[in-house]
Parts: structure tokens; sequence; C-alpha cells
């Protein structure tokens, strides 16, 4: 299943694959925006608005219109959410 993110912090858009009933480890070099990415899930799947509040991009911030606002599309219903280290 792809879920697709869009204004998240430093994520403008981007296409996610999640594989259902496996674990999904994403790698990639530092900066790359996978804390990001995690924030956003476990944000959209806990419906907590201050998380999902939290995390507009900075040039979006206070701007009302719902284009400009973080959003998720196609995330699974019983998405859990586990991230090892620090962020």
């Amino acid at each position: 299943m792809n879920t697709y993110i869009r204004n998240c912090n430093n994520i403008v858009d981007a296409d996610v694959s999640i594989t259902a009933e496996k674990l999904n480890v994403k790698y990639a070099i530092n900066g790359s925006g996978k804390s990001t990415i995690a924030k956003v899930i476990k944000a959209f799947s806990l419906h907590d608005e201050e998380l999902i509040e939290n995390l507009t991009p900075y040039k979006f911030i206070g701007s009302s219109r719902h284009e400009n606002k973080p959003s998720i599309i196609e995330l699974p219903e019983n998405v859990n959410i586990v991230v090892l280290g620090s962020f």
C-alpha cells in the first residue's frame, strides 16, 4: 500500500510504501525525513491534532489555506509504529 504525505516539516510531497503484516524498516541518509515520516504516521494514526499542527512547515505556519496543512492519504487503519533511536 502506498501512503502519500504532503507538507510535513521538510517533506513537500512523498510516496511511502507500507507493506501490511510486515516489518517496514526505512534506511536513508541523515536528514532525508525518516523521523518526519514516523512522526506523521504516528500523529495521523492517533488523530492527534496537536502533533499534526507541529508538523506544519515553517513557511506555512499561520496559513489558513487547507492545501498548506500537513496531510496523509491512504494510511492503513490499524497501523502501529515504533521508532528506535532518538529524534
